[in-house]
Formats: structure tokens, C-alpha cells, sequence
């Protein structure tokens, strides 16, 4: 592993604890209760290898689920919905990396029937789960919020860091390494295919995504034509997150 792959994953660890050290004030018990379990079931069984999917994105999305859904003046019963559902959102990759979410709503379900939360909360929490499957299908505002949070780095300047750490567990999980052409290819055609979904959230973090791409593109522009060349004709565009 790279030693400034491996440098970028700690200070994402650290900067999402002192997120959620900050909000813990305006955390309800079953949020309590939750992000002890969630953390210490992640700590304890995500694989080493991913540097992306781990206990700090979780926590940093329930925490962008909160801030998200108070930007969109959501009650609090709603704002309690969004950040369950970004605690579990991407706890199925302890058993699998393909339909994790699918896994992920059963780990809530599991959970929250036995703290006896309402099932009718538990089922929009397992919808909004289902619609960060990429590519991100919401269809509801609650749902539009969870996918929002999941990629809200997109439109912040967090994004290439983020972007790193999702190419180092990518390449561990392919075995082989992208050329850097190849990966800033790969990330314009990602940000080209996103879009927010609420509309009080695009108008927030578009113009960060918008600057994003222009970022890529510049240092696209800025590698030699022959490497480019060489990339097009070896690999594909496609991505995910």
C-alpha cells in the first residue's frame, strides 16, 4: 500500500471522529446506540483493504445525512431516519462487496427490530439503503438525502482525497494498479454521469462539482498526449464509488 494512500485513510479517520465527537449533543439514544454498534461491528469485520469503505465514510455520511436533512428543513423524526440509514447504508461490505446493500438493510433490520423501532420507520431506513446502489435510484426525498450524503464529497474539496482512497481499494480488489491517466479518466466520466438529487443540495454543492471536473480535466490536459493515447486504447471509462 502506498505510504500517502495509507496517510490520506488516517486523517480521514481522525477528521470523522472529531465530526462525530461534535455532534454527539444532538444525537438520540437509538443514534447512540446505533453508532456503537455499527462501529464497533465495522472495526471488528470490514477487511483491511478497504480504504474508502470504512468506519470513518460511515460515520462521516450519517453526519452529512444529519447536516443534509437540516439544510432541507426536515423534522427531526426524518433527520433521525436519514442518519440510521447512513450508519447502515454500507455495513453489508463485512460479508460481501457486491449487493452489500442489499445485506446492509438486513444488519438494520436485525438491529433495529430488536431496540423494537417502529417497522414503518425500519422500511423507509431500507429504502433509502437500496437507493445508494450505483448508479443511485431515490425516490423519495428521505432517499434523495441518504445518496446525497453518500457522494457529497463530489461537490466538496474533500474529493480528490476521497477519490485516492477509493482508487487504492480498487486496485487491491482488481490486483493490478491504474495508470494515472487511466484513474483521471475514469473520475471526469464519473463526475460527467452525478448529479445531486435534492434540489436545495445541488444548489449547495454543484459549483464544487462543477469545479472538480475542471481540476480533472486540467490535469488530464496537462499528461502527455502519447500516455493518453496509450490508456484509451488499454482500459474503459467506466467507474463507481
Amino acid at each position: 500500500m502506498d505510504s500517502q494512500v495509507l496517510l490520506l485513510a488516517v486523517k480521514s479517520s481522525i477528521l470523522s471522529h472529531r465530526l462525530l465527537c461534535s455532534s454527539m449533543e444532538n444525537t438520540t439514544d437509538i443514534l447512540k446506540k446505533t453508532s456503537a454498534f455499527v462501529l464497533d461491528l465495522l472495526h471488528a469485520k470490514l477487511p483491511p483493504h478497504l480504504l474508502y469503505h470504512n468506519p470513518s465514510h460511515s460515520e462521516e455520511v450519517a453526519h452529512n445525512c444529519r447536516t443534509l436533512a437540516l439544510a432541507s428543513d426536515m423534522n427531526s423524526e426524518e433527520v433521525e431516519i436519514v442518519q440510521l440509514a447512513g450508519w447502515f447504508h454500507d455495513t453489508g461490505y463485512i460479508d460481501r462487496t457486491d449487493g452489500h446493500e442489499a445485506r446492509g438493510v438486513e444488519l438494520m433490520e436485525d438491529f433495529l427490530q430488536q431496540m423494537h423501532y417502529p417497522v414503518v420507520r425500519r422500511t423507509i431506513i431500507a429504502g433509502c439503503i437500496r437507493a445508494t446502489k450505483m448508479p443511485q435510484s431515490p425516490h423519495s426525498p428521505l432517499e434523495e438525502i441518504v445518496c446525497d450524503a453518500d457522494l457529497l464529497n463530489f461537490g466538496t474539496d474533500a474529493f480528490f482525497e476521497k477519490n485516492n482512497l477509493i482508487r487504492g481499494e480498487l486496485e487491491f480488489l482488481n490486483g493490478k494498479r491504474f495508470a494515472d491517466i487511466e484513474w483521471l479518466q475514469r473520475s471526469e466520466q464519473l463526475l460527467l454521469r452525478h448529479h445531486f438529487h435534492a434540489a436545495q443540495i445541488e444548489r449547495m454543492y454543484q459549483p464544487g462539482r462543477e469545479k472538480n471536473l475542471s481540476k480533472i480535466r486540467s490535469m488530464i490536459s496537462n499528461i502527455s498526449p502519447e500516455k493518453c493515447c496509450t490508456a484509451a486504447m488499454t482500459t474503459g471509462t467506466q467507474a463507481t464509488h
